[in-house]
């Protein structure tokens, strides 16, 4: 995680992925162009740092998931990370009930 650019220059270096946690707006694509950027700068390819949003079930509805992955998978994103915390789930089912209607939503197969 992070965003500023020394954080970008040391995933560029060493890291093996990013969690951009955040939109997937032309703030992200320019964040992302730089990243890569320092990648081949440092002599790696971009293609080996994973990158892994995240998405908030208690924000929106699965039209607003659907755009957010939709947006990440332009971007280049190799994973999601579906968030439930703070969502108001008082039980461990109900966290697997929002995981699994989010599965189904945006047809991921496997969790």
């Amino acid at each position: 995680g992070g965003y500023a650019e020394a954080t970008l220059r040391r995933i560029a270096r060493y890291g093996d992925g990013w969690l951009p946690w955040r939109q997937p707006n032309e703030t992200m694509a320019a964040t992302l162009e730089r990243l890569w950027s320092y990648t081949r700068e440092a002599g790696r390819d971009p293609s080996e740092i994973g990158l892994e949003p995240k998405l908030d079930v208690n924000r929106g509805s699965p039209d607003v998931w659907h755009t957010f992955v939709e947006g990440w998978r332009r971007l280049g994103a190799t994973h999601l990370c579906v968030n439930t915390m703070g969502a108001g789930f008082r039980t461990p089912a109900e966290h697997i009930a929002a995981l699994e209607r989010a599965a189904r939503e945006l047809g991921i197969h496997a969790l």
